[in-house]
């Protein structure tokens, strides 16, 4: 007889969600139902999940043998990740460009209070670089080592890179004295003064920032620049204003400043409040928060992140709740199960508030990791030791899977539930050996229906139902619990009814102990006058409401 019972369960993708679509015993039939729903075009992927239970060792393995269109989408706003090698001076100023100087140079700029965009137009930033021991050695050189290119050395590629940066710095030289003047803070005149001119953007640039040069600081520098928002900026204004405020978002301090964090330890908190601010909807979650006052660059931040006209700032923000979540920091103070509780607070409010496929994978796949980082077997083990009753231990698992988010970390859950069921130690109190036999088949029931109700894997849920219907069947067993009520002086239809209120109380567990509880209700109303003896003795009146309770009794039981 074989011990390694198999089935494969195909899954559909819609946005970042799967969902059983069904479970087939066959691999060569689950494969082509696959391919037909995978034609049908109604789903963004599909796969087959290959499910194992090895009944002699009582472990269940997972293996995916099919997939069709899963990977990630990208987002419009997604940059390279990696040190862009700048070849020409218009990559300097691209968003890569930009990125990487930032990567390279973002603790000296920090300190300094300014962003990439005023290095790149700023000749006096630039020297202060320069003048600044070796620096800009060192951020040349880094590039020029991560170039995978053998015809040239390292030292040629610095070469070709310094020109790069010498090109632009002509080219700021030699625009200097056109830059316009921007000392009454009049943006609209300007950009009219600017539409039809070639360079117009790097002048507007250039102008911006040699208005916010004077203030001092990173968060005077950004309420400046938020000032000149507007939803009535042509395109490539709006565009400048963006890029300008993200460098800006790339200074922690001002992030702080913008959500009143200053010293907040809740680190879920701040990423849902990252999440309402990103989407503008900050107003919203601060509702609640009426003693918290929000700085008024942050009102008007939130509004232009609302109206849609700020794509790249969104995007920062995206990115550093995905840092947040990616981080070793614990998410709060309070234990696994409140960490798991606060991502999936996140994961919500995310459903709710992002409409960007490529944006909610990325969220998505950092809170399954997070989850993986917390529902490991060692965490589980400490827990599970500190939990000696095996049925909290059950439900225990049972509020871990809950919140679990992923596949890979629900069947991790899993594998612990069901050695807890078949450890010899932990049958006596299984079948109610304790004293409290019935109590404790309301327990398998209320633990059954967890099981059949979670995300587990349809073959886990099959086999631990099975499991607990067999310890509520040896507990009826052992209690003669039916034979009991058949013996009671007391007619047929009392015996069916006390018989219908225990499944309805949720004495049986489904499978062969409801089973058996049926079958002598069903016995008892298959005997001649058993709905006479329902009505016996009563009025017109009193014998419609009995039968009409019985009827409903039936219904609650689900027996027809």
């Amino acid at each position: 007889m074989a011990t390694t019972k198999v089935h494969f369960e195909i899954l559909g993708k819609k946005g970042h969600n799967w969902t059983i679509l069904g479970v087939i015993d066959q691999r060569d039939k689950a494969i082509r139902e696959a391919e037909n729903l995978w034609a049908t075009g109604r789903y963004d992927g599909v796969r087959i999940l290959k499910e194992s239970f090895d009944r002699a060792t009582n472990e269940f393995a997972t293996v995916e043998i099919f997939s069709r269109g899963i990977q990630r989408k990208k987002s419009k706003y997604d940059e390279s990740g990696s040190l862009s090698p700048c070849l020409t001076p218009d990559d300097l100023y691209a968003a890569d460009g930009r990125r990487s100087i930032w990567d390279l140079l973002g603790n000296t700029l920090e300190s300094w209070s300014i962003t990439v965009t005023e290095l790149l137009y700023n000749i006096d930033n630039f020297n202060k670089l320069d003048n600044t021991g070796t620096l800009m050695q060192n951020a040349v050189q880094r590039v020029a080592i991560s170039i995978e290119d053998n015809s040239d050395s390292v030292q040629e590629r610095m070469r070709k890179l310094y020109t790069v940066i010498n090109m632009a710095v002509s080219i700021i030289k030699a625009e200097a004295a056109n830059v316009p003047s921007l000392a009454m803070g009049r943006l609209a005149p300007l950009i009219t003064e600017l539409e039809d001119k070639q360079n117009k953007t790097f002048l507007l640039t250039a102008s911006i920032v040699e208005y916010i040069a004077p203030a001092t600081t990173i968060i005077d520098k950004f309420g400046r620049l938020i000032m000149f928002a507007s939803s009535n900026r042509p395109v490539w204004a709006a565009e400048i204003l963006d890029q300008m405020l993200a460098e800006c978002l790339l200074h922690a301090r001002l992030v702080s400043y913008l959500l009143n964090d200053e010293g907040n330890k809740d680190r879920g908190d701040y990423m849902l409040r990252l999440m309402y601010l990103q989407a503008g909807k900050i107003e919203a979650y601060y509702e609640i928060e009426e003693q918290l006052r929000l700085p008024q660059d942050t009102e008007q931040f939130d509004k232009y992140l609302g109206e849609g006209i700020l794509p790249r700032c969104q995007k920062r923000l995206v990115e550093m709740i995905v840092a947040e979540l990616s981080s070793t920091r614990p998410i709060n103070t309070a234990g696994i199960v409140k960490q798991l509780e606060a991502l999936n607070k996140i994961m919500n409010a995310a459903e709710v508030l992002i409409t960007d496929e490529g944006i909610m994978d990325q969220i998505d796949d950092a809170i399954k990791t997070r989850s993986g980082r917390l529902i490991n077997s060692q965490v589980i083990g400490e827990l599970l030791y500190d939990t000696k009753n095996p049925f909290a231990q059950m439900n225990l698992l049972l509020d871990l899977e809950q919140l679990a988010r992923g596949n890979s970390n629900k069947r991790t859950v899993a594998n612990f539930i069901l050695p807890i069921l078949t450890r010899s130690n932990y049958e006596g109190i299984f079948i109610g050996m304790d004293g409290h036999p019935l109590e404790c088949m309301k327990k398998l029931v209320s633990l059954q229906h967890r099981v059949i109700d979670s995300g587990l894997t349809e073959m886990h849920k099959r086999q631990i139902a099975e499991k607990l219907d067999s310890f509520a069947k040896t507990i009826m067993k052992n209690t003669q619990i039916l034979k009991k009520i058949h013996q009671m002086d007391s007619s047929i239809q009392d015996k069916a009814i006390r018989i219908l209120h225990m499944i309805t109380d949720g004495y049986f567990t489904d499978g062969a102990s409801k089973t058996q509880a049926e079958a002598q209700v069903k016995l008892y109303m298959k005997q001649d006058g058993f709905t006479e003896g329902l009505i016996t003795g009563l009025d017109r009146k009193q014998q419609e409401t009995a039968l009409i309770d019985f009827r409903e009794l039936l219904l609650r039981a689900n027996l027809s």
